[in-house]
C-alpha cells in the first residue's frame, strides 16, 4: 500500500495556472538550461566591450595612427558587446515571453487545473485534460525555491512542481510558508544542516 492510499495529504492545491506564471516557471528553466552559455556570453561581451573602450582611448591619445575609422570600429565592439551582455536579460526575455505566451494557450497543463498535494515522503501531481498522477520522492528532488509568488519543487533542472501562493487559503499561508522552507531538509540539497530556500 502507498503512502499516498495510507495517509491522507497534509496539504493539497488545487490552481490552473496564469499566463503570468507559466513565464515565470519559463523563465527559471532557461536560466538553468541556458546557465552555462548565459556566463560565456556575457564574459565575452564584456571583453568586447572593454576592448572597444581601449581602441578608442587609444586613438583618442594617438596612439593608433590610423584613421577616424578607429572610432568606429571601438564604437561597433562596444555595441556588439554590450548587445551580448545584455542579451539574456533584455533580448532573450522579450522572446521567452512571445514564446511562452504561445505554449500557454495550447499547453494541455495550463488549460487543466492541476493539484499538488504533500505527504511525508513524497508530493504527487495531478494535471492535464486526462488529470494523470504523478509521484515524486523528496529524497530524489533537487530542492525547493520560491520565486515571484509561486513555490517550486524541483524535481529536476527541467521538471518544476509550481504552487502559486494564491492557491492556498489565506488563513494557511503562514503554516505552509514553515513547512514548505523546511521541505529542502529532505531534499538532495540538503548537505547536513538546513538549507534556506531562495529566490535566486
Amino acid at each position: 500500500m502507498s503512502e499516498k492510499e495510507a495517509l491522507p495529504a497534509k496539504y493539497s492545491f488545487r490552481f490552473r495556472l496564469e499566463e503570468e506564471e507559466f513565464f515565470t516557471l519559463a523563465k527559471i528553466i532557461s536560466k538553468t538550461s541556458q546557465k552555462k552559455r548565459r556566463k560565456k556570453m556575457i564574459g565575452t561581451g564584456i571583453i568586447a566591450v572593454i576592448c572597444g573602450i581601449c581602441v578608442i582611448i587609444a586613438k583618442a591619445a594617438s596612439l593608433v595612427s590610423v584613421n577616424q575609422g578607429a572610432y568606429i570600429v571601438g564604437a561597433g565592439l562596444m555595441a556588439i558587446g554590450l548587445y551580448m551582455a545584455m542579451y539574456y536579460d533584455v533580448f532573450f526575455l522579450k522572446k521567452l515571453r512571445a514564446s511562452s505566451k504561445a505554449e500557454f494557450l495550447k499547453n494541455d497543463y495550463c488549460r487543466n487545473d492541476v493539484t499538488v498535494s504533500f505527504f511525508e515522503t513524497e508530493y504527487t501531481e495531478i494535471s492535464g485534460e486526462k488529470q494523470h498522477e504523478t509521484r515524486f520522492k523528496y529524497s530524489k528532488t533537487e530542492g525547493v525555491l520560491e520565486k515571484e509568488g509561486i513555490y517550486f519543487l524541483v524535481s529536476s533542472a527541467t521538471r518544476y512542481i509550481p504552487v502559486p501562493i494564491r492557491a492556498i487559503p489565506e488563513e494557511k499561508r503562514d503554516e505552509f510558508a514553515q513547512y514548505f522552507a523546511k521541505l529542502s531538509l529532505k531534499t538532495k540539497a540538503f548537505k547536513g544542516k538546513e538549507v534556506v530556500y531562495g529566490t535566486k
